[in-house]
């Protein structure tokens, strides 16, 4: 497994609301910085619930540190972002997950099937 900078639930993908706990940022400025930056966008849930991946929030964590603690200016955080995507380093902070289509499927999955043990318990029920 691979080492993180940060300190985040160990889970696949978060919340907006989570997001916005985790990095002690305004939820607009997460959604301005989606547009600006590559890698941090939400993808959408089954019922459209945009939701983001433990990859993203350590990328915005990064980009906080980046414009915040380092005093970069946006365009010297993409240059940055993109050095170190192309030297791999960017692997201590993004941990392999899986691919954000395949996260979603697994959880609408696991939706369907609890939809199903609720039928059947339904069913049970009613007998």
């Amino acid at each position: 497994m691979q080492r993180s900078f940060f300190n985040l639930p160990d889970k696949p993908c978060f919340r907006p609301d989570e997001v916005v706990r985790l990095t002690h940022l305004d939820g607009r400025v997460i959604s301005y910085w989606a547009g600006e930056f590559e890698g941090i966008r939400p993808a959408r849930s089954g019922d459209g619930e945009p939701l983001y991946t433990k990859a993203a929030v350590e990328r915005i964590l990064l980009i906080k540190r980046l414009l915040v603690e380092e005093r970069l200016d946006k365009e010297s955080v993409r240059r940055r972002l993109s050095e170190m995507t192309g030297e791999k380093a960017l692997s201590a902070v993004e941990p392999p997950v899986r691919k954000e289509s395949d996260t979603l499927r697994t959880l609408n999955q696991i939706k369907q099937g609890l939809k199903e043990i609720l039928t059947i318990l339904d069913r049970s029920a009613k007998i």
